[in-house]
């Protein structure tokens, strides 16, 4: 049995093994970066270490409106911690292995690992490892809408 955590992104429904998960905090005010990267929104402060929050929504290539108090930033952990913005109706679920679909090769991509059905939606499983303030693909349209 694996545990995902979901939310939303846009109109997308997303999810992340919560093994990857370092713990999701209400969002704050961050930090410029100097730097023009359209996948890095800012540095956030968390206890004195200086966290990247990273654009999802340029990864997945969909609009979302700018990062405001009620959403939450969601901290991933695996070579280096980073951030990405949520909004707040995110919730861990138990899927047994055999719920989790392989994508479609016709349209996966190295960052979605996974699709589930949850709710009525289509939930794609993000590889948090492949998404980087570096990374410009994007993620097919036809993956995990809702």
């Amino acid at each position: 049995m694996n545990e995902y955590l979901i939310f939303d992104v846009g109109e997308r429904t997303l999810g992340i093994d919560v093994r990857h998960v370092r713990q999701v905090v209400r969002a704050a005010a961050l930090s410029a970066t100097g730097q023009e990267n359209t996948m890095l929104e800012g540095l956030l402060n968390l206890r004195g270490q200086p966290i990247p929050v990273l654009n999802l929504t340029a990864h997945l290539g969909i609009i979302q409106a700018p990062l405001c108090d009620t959403d939450y930033l969601l901290i991933v952990r695996d070579h280096a911690d980073r951030a990405f913005a949520i909004r707040s109706n995110s919730d861990v679920q138990l899927v047994e292995a055999e719920q989790t679909e392989r994508p479609n090769p016709a349209i996966a991509t190295a960052k979605i690992t996974g699709l589930i059905q949850f709710d009525s939606k289509l939930v794609s499983l993000l590889d948090p490892d492949v998404l980087s303030p570096h990374s410009s693909e994007q993620i097919d349209q036809g993956q995990g809408g809702r």
